[in-house]
């Protein structure tokens, strides 16, 4: 769900407040993204309620196509699939794990070095952070 990325939820111009009432509590952080797929996958994965419910089908599709190409490799590998969606301290210290290693702290110069591995990176410039956060050009 978090490679889909935004492109979950629609508005339609003309039923706006409806979309909008229908995702109220479906925004805003990682853990909603799981909430949207729990609740599409106890309908059987219906077409249906994700128009009801001002849900992309092609990206909850897409969604569940991933996950089911995660769990065949894991299959492959023979590792045991464990799942438990209420356990949302776990989920999310597993989606902190995935992001530490791209971790940077701001040095002295106003440059940003990777935590784990020390490499130069900087903030992209379409990032929301580049309007906020400090940053030396790469030009430096």
């Amino acid at each position: 769900m978090l490679s889909i990325g935004s492109s979950i939820f629609y508005r339609p111009k003309d039923k706006q407040v409806h979309a909008d009432n229908a995702h109220m509590g479906n925004v805003g952080d990682h853990i909603a993204p799981l909430k949207v797929y729990s609740s599409w996958k106890e309908t059987n994965f219906s077409t249906q309620w994700c128009y009801e419910n001002y849900i992309q089908v092609r990206s909850m599709k897409r969604a569940r196509d991933i996950r089911d190409q995660l769990e065949g490799l894991l299959e492959r590998v023979e590792i045991e699939l464990t799942s438990n969606p209420g356990d949302l301290e776990a989920i999310k210290k597993a989606i902190t794990s995935g992001y530490f290693p791209h971790s940077a702290k701001m040095q002295k110069n106003g440059s940003y070095r990777t935590v784990k591995h020390p490499q130069t990176v900087y903030i992209h410039p379409s990032s929301g952070l580049a309007q906020v956060l400090p940053r030396a050009s790469p030009d430096h």
